[in-house]
């Protein structure tokens, strides 16, 4: 009778260890989080808010909790399956310009460009260059202000190509211009804090 009782508990912590939707599952406040704790034991560690970071995906702009620890690893989205960083520019458009910008703990780069331009066309190889150089470390993205002249106006783009940096949905840097992609990630490097 014990062997079977047994049985049947680790049953039920493996269904439970599948499933993290069972797993928060149990009997008493905190029961599916002792459960886990119990199986990971000392050398195992919890996904808090601290060790974690948000990540949009560039398919379908959910958001993405991500252990830090685990971010350089070919992580993929928990909605559409994407990979989370692809070493390439997204297209970037008014309906998900703020997740990008403002939701993710990713700072993001953003090209203003128009397909009229040649300095922007110049620079396009360039910048995707950067994106393969700078993920997961920076997300680099490509605003066509043509498409998109609301999310221009609102940063006050009046030449282009513009570099915009942000974090956290705040601008931290600005730089008009073409530039070759070695000047590209020097001057994000050196406008990122720490």
């Amino acid at each position: 009778m014990l062997a079977a009782s047994r049985l049947v508990d680790d049953t039920l912590l493996a269904r439970r260890l599948a499933c993290p939707r069972e797993a928060t599952v149990g009997r008493g406040p905190g029961a599916g989080t002792r459960l886990l704790q119990a199986h990971l034991g000392s050398k195992g560690s919890q996904m808090t808010v601290e060790n974690t970071m948000i990540v949009i995906c560039p398919a379908c702009a959910t958001a993405n909790r991500v252990p830090k620890d685990k971010v350089r690893a070919s992580g993929k989205c928990g909605r559409c399956g994407s990979l989370l960083f692809l070493k390439e520019p997204v297209v970037l458009t008014a309906a998900n310009f703020d997740a990008h910008a403002a939701k993710s703990d990713v700072p993001l780069l953003v090209d203003f460009w128009a397909a009229w331009c040649g300095p922007c066309r110049q620079m396009a190889p360039a910048f995707s260059a950067a994106a393969g150089l700078l993920e997961p470390d920076v997300r680099l993205g490509k605003l066509d202000t043509q498409a998109e002249q609301a999310v221009a106006d609102r940063y006050d783009i009046r030449s282009i190509p513009t570099l915009m940096l942000f974090a956290k949905g705040r601008e931290i840097a600005r730089q008009s211009g073409a530039m070759p992609s070695t000047a590209i990630v020097a001057w994000v490097r050196k406008a990122l804090p720490g």
